[in-house]
């Protein structure tokens, strides 16, 4: 099965209709990461797939990093969103994504989003039982 990416140009081969399952996002947005220790932060774009992969760039085009989801935590306290700069009254929400390789902090823009991706990735983590 071949698939054609318009955008960059690039043809991809998927030796099955799982492959190319597994390359479909079920989730994907632009979120504020932190870095450094939250140092600092960047806007990334976002993919979360049914194989508990995580890729994440500064497009849906261009995913530099992917690691594999081990656990989410989104058990935040108020003082490290008011450490961010984050005051209580808004309904931002900050949720710890553990991968293989490093933790994420992200930042979302209102609860409902984050809710939706926590319960997205928590359905991904369930299926591992």
């Amino acid at each position: 099965m071949i698939v054609r990416n318009a955008k960059s140009r690039n043809i991809l081969t998927y030796s099955s209709r799982e492959d190319l399952m597994l390359a479909t996002p079920l989730i994907e947005g632009y979120i504020i990461k932190f870095i450094k220790s939250r140092k600092g932060s960047h806007l990334k774009y976002f993919a979360v797939y049914k194989n508990r992969m995580i890729r994440w760039g500064s497009d849906n085009i261009s995913f530099k990093y992917s690691a594999k989801i081990i656990g989410i935590d989104t058990s935040v306290k108020a003082g490290e969103l008011n450490s961010q700069g984050v005051d209580d009254g808004t309904t931002n929400q900050l949720v710890h994504i553990y991968t293989n390789i490093k933790t994420l902090e992200l930042l979302f823009e209102n609860r409902e989003t984050a809710d939706c991706w926590v319960r997205v990735i928590s359905s991904l983590l369930k299926d591992l039982d």
